[in-house]
């Protein structure tokens, strides 16, 4: 079964995106999100408009950086800061895109850091999460077989991420929002909010999301959403490299290591669970 470690994934999956972005549920279970069929919002800010034109107009082949990964619990006032580095290769011809997350270090609260590593990966089928500690691999047929990958697209995918879209499509599910930068955000940056609308929430699985992008590279070097549960997750970007030619298709898998538990779930699997 999967972990709400999947809803990290697929944010992260969408902050690669934009550089052009424990409840247990399978992966066949992942709230997809859904197409709007309100009345059209009103006619969004030309501003924030220009600033999703321009993420959405961001040119690469595939991506990597270092990243911050911190989840603040608003209840418990818990903090837990994860360090590791993102891999990222853009949707091309009959391939779909394709991230990896890896992440090296975990503190907790106030407590020092320590080695801790969990990878995700997705080669546009598979979704796979692998754990140091406890030596385990769990596997998560996504896509079928002989199907193009869509991991972005809205309303028909399990990452449902509002980045690498088309601005048009974004705003149908958003409210879409700029201001001018405040004391203490990154300075150069240009920021952007983006509220789910009444009739779209459901289907999400964050409240509200904010970044602060880079207007000369198009990149976001911070990102906050806040989630369901209430709780805070910040992403802070460095050293991120724009690459021009494609990774090697196996940078996005994960395989079977000797001496770990090793486990798949098709969708077959997960539909059969589901009617159980």
């Amino acid at each position: 079964m999967m972990t709400k470690r999947i809803v990290t994934a697929s944010l992260l999956l969408g902050i690669a995106a934009a550089f052009a972005t424990s409840s247990h549920n399978s992966a066949a279970q992942m709230p997809a999100m859904r197409p709007a069929t309100a009345p059209a919002a009103a006619a969004p800010d030309p501003k924030a408009m220009a600033v999703l034109d321009m993420l959405a107009k961001a040119d690469y082949t595939a991506l990597e950086g270092d990243l911050n990964y911190t989840v603040l619990n608003r209840k418990l006032g818990d903090t837990e800061v994860r360090t590791g580095n993102v891999q990222y290769q853009k949707e091309s011809g009959d391939k779909g895109a394709m991230f990896r997350v890896n992440f090296r270090t975990i503190a907790q609260g106030k407590g020092p850091a320590a080695k801790e590593e969990v990878n995700y990966a997705f080669d546009g089928h598979w979704f796979c999460i692998a754990r140091e500690r406890t030596k385990t691999i769990n596997c998560y047929e996504i896509v079928p077989e002989g199907q193009k990958p869509q991991p972005l697209k809205l309303g028909k995918s399990p990452f449902p991420v509002p980045f690498g879209q088309k601005s048009e499509d974004v705003v149908k599910l958003f409210d879409v929002t700029t201001r001018d930068l405040r004391e203490g955000e990154p300075k150069g940056t240009v920021y952007l909010r983006l509220m789910p609308r009444a009739d779209q929430a459901r289907g999400l699985s964050f409240t509200r999301l904010e970044m602060w992008i880079d207007p000369v590279r198009s990149l976001p070097v911070k990102i906050i959403s806040l989630d369901q549960a209430r709780n805070e997750i910040t992403v802070l970007f460095n050293n991120i490299k724009i690459l021009n030619e494609p990774m090697k298709d196996s940078t996005f898998r994960i395989g079977r290591r000797m001496g770990w538990n090793y486990t798949e779930q098709t969708l077959k699997d997960a539909q059969e669970k589901e009617q159980k």
